[in-house]
């Protein structure tokens, strides 16, 4: 398994939205200010890239037309940016684990 550097934990929104109790624009915005709340890693590349996640999530919560498909194309970019690794050997140090199941 990753030495995962930070953890995301969006497990509670995660469920409550797959019980259809938030809207996306609700989940976008826990996702938004729980994003910022993280450790910064000093790396360009990487915070810039944090930041500009973070900036699509709040677009979606001024959106009231977003819907969950408009989400998924950013959580898709979150997972991705979260894989990112910051060393070379096998199973090392990856910028961010997103937990979304309890």
């Amino acid at each position: 398994m990753s030495n995962w550097q930070r953890t995301l934990d969006i497990s509670t929104e995660w469920k409550a939205a797959g019980e259809d109790k938030i809207t996306p624009q609700v989940l976008a915005e826990a996702i938004a200010t729980k994003l910022e709340m993280l450790k910064k890693f000093n790396i360009v590349g990487i915070d810039s890239e944090k930041d500009y996640l973070i900036e699509r999530f709040k677009d979606i919560v001024e959106d009231p037309d977003a819907d969950f498909d408009d989400l998924d194309t950013v959580m898709s970019d979150l997972y991705d940016w979260g894989d990112i690794s910051l060393d070379t050997q096998w199973a090392g140090k990856k910028v961010c684990w997103v937990k979304t199941a309890f």
